[in-house]
């Protein structure tokens, strides 16, 4: 029988696995899909493509809160960090819920 460490232990990665397979999904795969050449898109394709989806002002704003939370990283505590990852995380999966739901509700209305 395996020991309840193990099984956490194996929760943990499955966890792991899935939300990376949900990132390269959405930040990777769905993107280059819409792109019409097979290469992959250089920094300042990505860059502009960034600007283009968030207007000029919440790509930046998106790059200084990034920066920002690398800046920090060192500077607060782990469990700390791990609380903010949590729940923006936790924030993140509520608005995919919501915005499948208004997905759905398109199709009903339409």
């Amino acid at each position: 029988p395996m020991a309840k460490r193990d099984i956490l232990f194996h929760c943990v990665v499955a966890y792991a696995f899935g939300q990376a397979m949900h990132y390269f999904v959405w930040l990777k795969a769905v993107p280059d899909q819409l792109r019409g050449v097979q290469a992959p898109a250089c920094f300042q394709q990505s860059w502009r493509s960034l600007k283009k989806d968030l207007g000029p002002m919440g790509a930046g704003v998106g790059v200084a809160i990034c920066m920002v939370g690398w800046i920090a990283f060192p500077l607060v505590s782990f469990d700390l960090w791990r609380g903010i990852y949590f729940a923006c995380a936790s924030f993140h999966g509520f608005f995919e819920i919501a915005g499948l739901s208004l997905l759905g509700w398109r199709r009903i209305v339409a």
